[in-house]
């Protein structure tokens, strides 16, 4: 890539990476653990769930306990831990598109300063 294509790339990247330190410096109140969300079949004789319309969504953490994984019942609405647990899912993302951008300028810095170098001189001094 050419030496004014990166230095754009390394300045787009850094707009991206202002944007999502402003929004991580800033969190808001969130429940750590994953989020997950279930529909069910009942298994009552006739329900509306037989035929394909299932129950929920049901949504419980997924927390990591000394005995292993396990799922915790947060409830069913939004009047539940719901979004505080989809808000520290988005702030896990935007912390690994931060890692990523961060990763990738480094790499297009590099590449810039490889083009900048040269072979050294025989007796190895500088001209």
């Amino acid at each position: 890539m050419k030496a004014e294509k990166l230095r754009q790339r390394v300045r787009a990247l850094e707009r991206e990476r202002r944007t999502l330190l402003r929004s991580l410096l800033l969190p808001g109140r969130m429940v750590s653990g994953g989020l997950v969300e279930r529909w069910i079949v009942c298994g009552k004789e006739g329900c509306r769930c037989q035929t394909g319309k299932r129950h929920g969504p049901y949504y419980y953490r997924s927390v990591l306990k000394p005995e292993g994984p396990r799922l915790e019942y947060v409830g069913k609405g939004e009047e539940t831990d719901v979004p505080l647990l989809k808000r520290y899912q988005g702030y896990q993302r935007q912390m690994a598109r931060l890692n990523t951008v961060h990763r990738e300028m480094v790499e297009l810095l590099w590449q810039l300063a490889e083009q900048k170098l040269r072979p050294p001189t025989k007796a190895g001094g500088v001209k």
